[in-house]
């Protein structure tokens, strides 16, 4: 609650970004004495961040106070009790239905912490939770590349009690294959990965940028040296077929038997497309159709445990049955549930 920090920290100055584009709604707390930028911050008003790509915001660390979140640990399907923290703000890629997609930010550069504020807020949370044994990294895109991943082993490893799990891209996996085994030494656990399609057509169409060829190479790899992978996968999209869809359901099926045979595990979440305002699918809908669809529950595809957050239909801009299309997302949703 921004008035309970304002009452404990008469200091600070809270940003509320006031931009229509999707990506933009960040809160971002910044006080006098370590603002990194030169320019004017009003309270109530944004200030640019180009010069702020570095997220540093740890060094006041007082700011991040716990006390606040409610029900903060939670059990991961591992039965481990289970902290979150975020070491990184936006994404690299582009992708047409993301609301963190580059095209959707505009100049605002993707803002990373540093390493040793990273270590400082684990060594705070096992201070305060010596109970906790895993740590989810909610970033948009954890391992984005050669230097985060190197990031991510070096920090880890320092810490045999925890295992941890984050986002990954196929892109950023693939030139580095033989670091997925030093990821498994510095205790992943898991890795996320957004597939989306496995229609090469509906990935140029989203600008899912790497191909199924890819995605099968780097998710051997991952279940190969025994961490879990969770796939996440998208149907309903605009002109989608059912062609695609079996496409999508088929690569599911394929990374699935992969893990028959290793040592990782491999499950599904499964979601439909829904127009993120401010995306360039949105844009495209709004263009076309003039309005976007109210949002609705959908109760069909609501019978896995946990996901009712999840299921809400914005409309089925696919060229596919409402009927199908929750056939397709409920099958493959059930691959993940070890009934496929």
């Amino acid at each position: 609650d921004p008035s309970l920090i304002l009452l404990q920290f008469p200091d600070v100055f809270l940003q509320f970004p006031d931009r229509s584009r999707f990506g933009d709604n960040l809160v971002i707390f910044v006080d006098q004495k370590h603002r990194r930028s030169s320019e004017k911050i009003i309270v109530g008003c944004y200030f640019t961040v180009k010069t702020a790509c570095c997220m540093d915001i740890y060094p006041f660390q007082r700011i991040l106070n716990r006390k606040f979140f409610h029900d903060e640990i939670i059990k991961n399907h591992y039965g481990e009790r289970e902290i979150a923290m975020v070491t990184s703000r936006g994404c690299i890629y582009n992708c047409a239905f993301c609301g963190g997609a580059r095209s959707v930010n505009g100049g605002i550069p993707v803002r990373i912490r540093s390493e040793q504020s990273i270590v400082n807020e684990i060594n705070d949370i096992l201070k305060m939770y010596p109970e906790v044994k895993s740590i989810r990294v909610l970033d948009d895109l954890f391992l984005s590349n050669k230097q985060r991943i190197k990031q991510a082993i070096h920090v880890f490893s320092e810490y045999p009690q925890l295992s941890w799990r984050g986002m990954a891209h196929v892109l950023s996996l693939k030139p580095n294959l033989d670091d997925i085994e030093k990821l498994k030494g510095a205790n992943c656990r898991e890795l996320f990965m957004g597939i989306e399609s496995g229609s090469e057509s509906m990935r140029k169409k989203i600008n899912k940028v790497g191909s199924t060829g890819d995605v099968i190479e780097v998710a051997q790899k991952i279940l190969q040296e025994g961490i879990d992978l969770k796939g996440y996968f998208i149907y309903g999209f605009p002109q989608e077929t059912e062609y695609d869809f079996q496409q999508t359901y088929e690569l599911a099926r394929k990374i699935s038997n992969i893990s028959q045979t290793t040592e990782g595990n491999f499950r599904t979440s499964v979601f439909q497309f829904r127009p993120y305002h401010g995306t360039k699918l949105y844009n495209d809908i709004v263009s076309e159709k003039g309005i976007v669809h109210e949002c609705e529950f959908n109760d069909i595809i609501s019978k896995f445990k946990g996901r009712n957050q999840f299921n809400f239909d914005f409309g089925n801009y696919s060229e596919v049955s409402d009927e199908i299309l929750n056939q397709y997302i409920i099958k493959t949703q059930e691959i993940g549930e070890g009934n496929a």
